[in-house]
């Protein structure tokens, strides 16, 4: 079994065995735990904003297709002048 760096004879080393006595690594600490929380936040705030973002795009290009074939059809109507706002 591997101890932490410096360990030397004689000293007390923390033990971890399971319910079948077999060695297993040390649980996380709680600042792992936070670390990992954290980090899973962050993950899920960037990942709903790039999903808002990309929705948001995808109306604007929805809604410009659209502008753009209903500027065509009064361009192409014959004898209609398109009746676009000035101001």
């Amino acid at each position: 079994m591997d101890t932490d760096v410096g360990a030397r004879a004689g000293q007390t080393v923390t033990v971890w065995v399971d319910e079948g006595g077999n060695y297993i690594q040390a649980p996380p600490t709680g600042t792992d735990n936070a670390i990992g929380a954290i980090s899973a936040a962050l993950a899920f705030l960037m990942l709903g904003t790039v999903g808002c973002g990309l929705l948001l795009l995808g109306i604007h290009w929805l809604l410009a297709t659209s502008h753009r074939s209903q500027w065509q059809r009064e361009w192409q109507s014959p004898g209609h002048i398109p009746r676009w706002p000035v101001s």
